[in-house]
Formats: structure tokens, sequence, C-alpha cells
């Protein structure tokens, strides 16, 4: 079964991802509304302080002209014909001219449907709108005792009109890069979810193949000695007679088997259980009585050489041994009988100990050096492939690690390192400065 908990999971940052998207998409729209709203409400002071002082020159230069010119005809000596000039001026919906704090209008080209109220003259110093129509007034000395309140009216329905046009086109651009948005989100939703099905689909075929390439070399390991077994019993019964001889075949089988089940229970093993104290004599002692006959019975050159022999080791001396069983045994295996030659050697450096078991054999290539310390993987036409997972595995759980020298048809050194810490001389701490009693 699947872990759906796991798929929920990694759908949630795709959703947070749309929401995110949407969230910065109409953040730029209100930003870009705003700043056209302001540019707007500039541009539209602009064109009001513009008019303004258009129309305050005017005046102006009325007043000056009214001083020297005495001859004037009535019409032109008040503002009244300034009436005329302002209402066919394109950029003005109307001008209010009046004395300071006098209701007497002098000058008002607004429509007469348009009623300027009291309280607009308040708020209209700083420019206000009302019904799109901007407003902006001011008190002004045209001359020494001569003050005058000018109010000037811009009409904006064309700017307004052109922001609710923005507006609506903000909203529309940015409703389709929504919607644009949160198809390539679905369509990615949707391919990632077929990717997380795939990989699951993978897993459980990898899962399977391995369960299946697991149970072919199981079968094939244990079918030759359960053969081999099933022979010997069925010879003793036939003949009636138990001879040393089907004795040994049963518990060298047997042995096998023992062996065949120890490195299958080892691979999610717990190295660090079971912790005691032991010497290194006692592990060199017990691979040299275990290894010895072997390399007798084969021509194999085999010697120790050990220089910590007092050292004292604190770990679990079953896997311990395990470990540097198997790195012999593939030792053993890589040599030619009768020309081979396999060394296990035991020496201090630095703060550790190191084990290292050499061969001259056929070597280790490349691309097998990068396999060799990953479960199942063999080039042998037996065993399971975790003897040197086991050796990989027992050296980090006591903090320390493994690694391999080879050259191709020169042989083979295979190092186990581990930290002095775990280590103790005489039935004493040793210092980091030991070097096992050299």
């Amino acid at each position: 079964m699947f872990d759906t908990g796991s798929s929920k999971k990694q759908k949630n940052p795709f959703f947070l991802l749309f929401i995110a998207g949407v969230a910065l998409i109409c953040s730029f729209l209100m930003l870009e509304v705003v700043v056209f709203y302001r540019s707007m409400d500039f541009h539209r002071r602009l064109d009001a302080e513009g008019n303004l002082r258009f129309v305050v020159s005017r005046i102006k230069g009325h007043l000056e002209i009214s001083r020297f010119a005495l001859d004037l005809p009535p019409y032109l000596k008040s503002l009244e014909w300034l009436n005329d000039e302002l209402r066919e001026h394109p950029a003005l919906y109307g001008v209010l001219i009046r004395e300071e704090n006098k209701k007497p209008v002098i000058v008002n080209t607004f429509p007469p449907e348009f009623i300027f109220r009291e309280e607009d003259a308040g708020s209209c110093s700083d420019g206000t709108i009302r019904d799109a129509i901007y407003f902006l007034c001011r008190t002004i000395e045209v001359f020494p005792g001569e003050t005058l309140f000018i109010v000037v009216a811009v009409d904006t329905t064309q700017q307004l009109k052109a922001f609710y046009r923005l507006i609506f086109l903000s909203c529309a651009a940015g409703g389709s890069i929504i919607v644009l948005f949160f198809f390539v989100w679905l369509h990615l939703k949707r391919l990632v979810e077929k990717e997380e099905k795939l990989k699951q689909r993978l897993n459980a075929s990898e899962k399977l193949a391995v369960t299946g390439k697991l149970a072919a070399m199981i079968a094939h390991e244990i079918r030759n000695p359960l053969n081999t077994i099933s022979m010997a019993v069925q010879y003793m019964r036939e003949t009636g007679e138990v001879s040393q001889d089907m004795m040994e075949i049963l518990n060298a089988e047997t042995n096998k088997l023992k062996e065949l089940s120890g490195e299958l229970f080892g691979i999610h093993r717990d190295f660090s259980s079971g912790l005691e104290e032991f010497s290194v004599a006692e592990i060199i002692m017990e691979l040299e009585n275990k290894f010895s006959p072997r390399a007798s019975s084969q021509g194999i050159a085999f010697f120790s050489d050990c220089s910590c022999e007092s050292a004292r080791i604190k770990g679990n001396k079953k896997w311990f041994l395990r470990a540097l069983e198997n790195m012999l045994r593939n030792a053993f295996e890589a040599v030619t009988p009768g020309e081979g030659k396999v060394v296990l050697r035991v020496k201090s450096e630095g703060i550790n100990i190191v084990f290292s078991v050499e061969d001259n054999g056929c070597g280790i290539t490349d691309s097998d050096r990068l396999m060799i310390f990953e479960p199942f993987y063999t080039t042998k036409n037996q065993g399971f492939g975790l003897g040197l997972y086991i050796v990989q595995k027992v050296a980090e759980t006591h903090g320390g690690s493994v690694k391999v020298e080879s050259s191709k048809d020169r042989g083979t050194i295979f190092i186990m390192t581990i930290p002095l810490g775990g280590v103790e001389f005489g039935g004493k701490k040793e210092s980091k400065n030991s070097h096992c009693g050299r």
C-alpha cells in the first residue's frame, strides 16, 4: 500500500504556490492602479495650477492696463469681459472670481445648473473633487489692498473614464493571467502526481525485482547444501551405516547454511548491541585457527602481522570477528591456489587501530570497486553479496570506516579503521599518543 499521507504533503506546496502566484498578480495589479491614480491626481492638480496661473495673469494684466488707460469703456474696466474668454477656454469647466470676504461675484463662468457651495470653498485650497469636477481655489493679492478669491474648476470626466478603463483592462488582464496560471498549475500538479505514481510503481517494481532476485539467490544457495545433505541422509538410510565421512559432509554443509543465514540476518542487524571487551590477540588467534587449515589445503601462504596484541576493544565481538572473516574469505577466494598469499595486519595509526587484509589476487575493477559495499552486489557465482556490506556496517557502528585499494592483477588491500575511543590497552584507557605498545 502507498503512503497517502506523504502524497498529500507533497500536494500542499503546489497549492501554496498557486495562492502565492495569485496574490502576487493581484498585488501588481493593485500597485498599477494606485500608481496610475496618483499620477492622474498629480497631473489633475498640475493642470488646475496652470489654469489658475493663467487666470491670475489675465487679471493682473487687465488691472495694469486699466490703471494707465483712463478712457476705457465701462465694459472693459470691469472683469466681465473675462466671462466670454474663460467660457471659451477648452480646459476650464468654470471660473469664479470675487473679492475676498464679499458675496458679490465679479466673474462666474460655471454652467447655470452648477452651484458652488460655500463648504467647497473651505476644502478647495488643497484641491477637491465633486461629481468628476476638480476644484482649486486661491486667495490672491493682485495689487496692494486688492485681494481676490479665485476658484478654478477642471472637468476630469475623461480622466476618470480612462482610470476606470484601466481598472477594467487590468482586471481583465489579471483574470486572464490567473486563469492561465491556474491551468499551468493544474497541469504541473497532474504531472507531479503522475510522476509520483510512476515513482511508486517503480519502487514497487524495484522491491519486487529485489525480492525476486533475493528469493532466487536464497533458493540457489540453499539448494546445493540441501541436496548434499539429502544425498548423505539417503545414503546412510540405504546402507544403514553412519560413516565419519558422511558426518563431516553433513557438518560442513550445515555450517554453510548457518553462514548463509547469518548473512541474511545481518542486513538490518544492530551491530552495537551485546558489547563486550576483548583483546586483539583473541581475534587474531580465532582467525588463524579458522583459516590456517584452509590455507594449508589450498597451498596459500597465510600469516598475520600484529603489533597491537595487547590492545583491547569494546564492541560486538561476534560481528567484529565476522567482518574480518568476510575480508579474509574474499582474499582467499581472489588468489590462485598454490601461488596465493594473504596477509592479516593489525597496527596503530595515531588515534586509530587499523585492520588490513592484503592479497596478491586478480584485483578489483574500477566499476566493481564503486559497488562492492552495496548490499546484494556480487561478482561471484555463490553468496548473497552481503559480506562487504556487513564489513562496512560493522566498521561504521564502531565509529570507523572501511576502504579498498586494488590494482588489476596485482592484488587488493581491504583496510578497516577503528577509532581508539573504543580501544583499551592492558585494561586501562590508552592515551591518544599510544602506538599499541611499539
